[in-house]
């Protein structure tokens, strides 16, 4: 999508600038001379979802609070994760920053050119492709795998109730007995939006409950406008066991 499109009136060079100071001060990657040039010619047609790209290097993981360390921690000994949905890949380059191993992280999206653009900003290409995978939802085969299933912002986003459910379906095959399925969505805004699903957190807890998880948490709270992005709703925290 074209930044001007989403985000009229802002500088993308600008932007661009300032998600690569940010990842170089979390993850002390170092950039080429010219480097921002390079990728506002590659990408100044067309950002890959560009409400993920300028909040990069947040640390959007850590959004989940104190559960954030209790993940860590589980990781960290020898559990597995996947993150379900994981655009440019920066949660499990998060993972790795603060001590865990990779061979314990497996992430999953459907869009070939998120993992192409994290490769670009985090300048480490090729170093996770045994752990990354890309591929159609129908072709998602993991089953009883995954101590932890981490969705960051994804629920929201799929448009068709068939392909929600079985997002949801998926996460819970996707987990060991006992595992949990973590993170956060969008959602509480009672006005209609043309391009994100936005449940209330009754409805949301249902989606758990139907596809067969049994103890169910789900917070909700405020969810300002990021960046003067002009787009204003409820956020909802949520874990779920098998």
């Amino acid at each position: 999508m074209k930044w001007d499109n989403v985000f009229p009136g802002r500088d993308f060079r600008k932007d661009v600038e300032i998600v690569l100071g940010r990842i170089s001060d979390v993850y002390g990657v170092e950039y080429p001379e010219g480097y921002v040039d390079v990728l506002v010619e590659k990408y100044k047609e067309k950002v890959p979802f560009p409400h993920v790209f300028i909040r990069t290097g947040e640390d959007r993981l850590k959004s989940i609070n104190k559960d954030y360390q209790r993940i860590l921690e589980k990781v960290k000994n020898g559990g597995k994760i996947l993150d379900y949905g994981a655009g440019y890949g920066e949660s499990g380059r998060l993972l790795v920053n603060d001590g865990c191993s990779k061979e314990n992280i497996v992430m999953f999206d459907v869009v070939p050119k998120t993992k192409e653009m994290g490769y670009d900003l985090f300048l480490d290409q090729y170093e996770w492709d045994d752990n990354f995978v890309v591929a159609n939802p129908e072709d998602f085969s993991f089953e009883n795998e995954f101590d932890v299933v981490y969705s960051g912002s994804v629920f929201h986003c799929i448009s068709h109730e068939d392909d929600r459910k079985k997002y949801l379906q998926n996460a819970f095959n996707a987990l060991k007995e006992g595992g949990e399925f973590i993170g956060t969505t969008l959602g509480g805004n009672k006005s209609k939006d043309e391009y994100l699903f936005l449940p209330d957190k009754a409805d949301f807890e249902n989606y758990l409950r139907d596809v067969g998880f049994g103890e169910i948490e789900v917070k909700e709270g405020e969810n300002p406008s990021p960046h003067g992005t002009g787009f204003n709703c409820s956020r909802l925290w949520f874990s779920a066991w098998k």
